[in-house]
């Protein structure tokens, strides 16, 4: 049976079919203008860099689009993404008709300028490689929650930032974040879990990821949202080792991202234009996981070619 065409193609279109829904779903409200005027401005970036490998007619579109948006979305005008967007047309504008490469300093960072001398210092700072890189060998998938631990609203707060700082494509930012901490939730969305139905559920919370899937065309951007979901993860896992956090990441992919049957996302007030991409549970540990052995770098870099 398994080598039927018939059996094979029917398959092919009914997974082709589960990741479309997916999309339409998301389709159906249009895309939301915030997202579209981060992608805008990112686009514009990438001009001011490169001028010269962009047509001209794609600049005036880029352009006038942004230049549209803002005027037409006044009430963002004290976000800090509005105000950069803002600042990437003004620059945009005073270079147009300028040859060559524009220096990276020129193109506005994401903000205004800080008054606060100690942010200030921060955003100047780097890292030490070395105790990135430790903390990052330091990291454990925990499945084992202390009873009644509790994530206060700060940690939470401050996971959040982390995940929010990763990249994504075109500077869409598409990520939003529900933290569920009500026990009879918590059990029903462990359900959807895959790999987790058996623990999710004894963690403090879980953290719903969520991307707003009203830009993303299928089929050329059907795997996106995993992809920025992973980097934002990424971010908020490290995070949570250095705040000694315990987490464990469930991942919905593309096969999987229906599991929330339509009354749960009721029950959770998420709209269609979500995709539910993972849901990780965060806690507090109660039994410290063992080291993983890792392979070596040596093992796994090669140069120009693999051999």
């Amino acid at each position: 049976m398994a080598g039927n065409p018939f059996v094979r193609l029917s398959r092919i279109f009914c997974h082709v079919w589960g990741e479309y829904s997916l999309f339409r779903l998301a389709y159906r409200g249009g895309s939301s203008e915030d997202m579209i005027i981060r992608k805008r401005a990112h686009h514009l970036t990438k001009i001011l860099i490169h001028p010269d490998r962009y047509s001209q007619s794609l600049k005036q579109r880029l352009r006038g689009e942004l230049a549209d948006l803002l005027v037409a979305n006044q009430g963002w005008k004290q976000r800090s993404w509005f105000q950069w967007a803002e600042d990437i047309l003004t620059v945009y504008d005073g270079s147009t008709g300028q040859q060559g490469q524009h220096q990276e300093s020129e193109i506005p960072s994401i903000g205004r300028p800080t008054t606060d001398p100690e942010k200030a210092v921060r955003q100047h700072s780097l890292v030490d490689i070395e105790n990135l890189l430790e903390l990052m060998r330091q990291r454990r998938s925990s499945r084992n929650f202390e009873k009644g631990g509790i994530i206060s609203s700060q940690e939470l707060h401050a996971l959040v930032e982390a995940a929010l700082h990763a990249p994504s494509a075109c500077n869409r930012q598409p990520m939003y974040f529900l933290s569920v901490t009500d026990l009879a939730l918590k059990t029903r969305l462990a359900q959807t879990c895959p790999g987790g139905s058996e623990f999710f559920a004894d963690a403090a919370c879980l953290l719903l990821v969520l991307v707003d899937a009203s830009d993303y065309r299928y089929p050329e951007n059907r795997y996106q949202p995993w992809l920025d979901t992973a980097a934002a993860i990424q971010n908020l896992l490290l995070a949570a080792q250095s705040m000694r956090l315990a987490v464990c990441w469930g991942d919905y992919p593309p096969a999987h991202a229906k599991n929330l049957k339509k009354k749960l996302r009721q029950d959770l007030g998420i709209d269609d234009k979500y995709l539910a991409t993972a849901c990780l549970a965060i806690g507090r540990v109660a039994a410290k996981p063992g080291p993983v052995p890792r392979v070596m770098p040596a093992e796994r870099l090669f140069l120009n070619r693999m051999v």
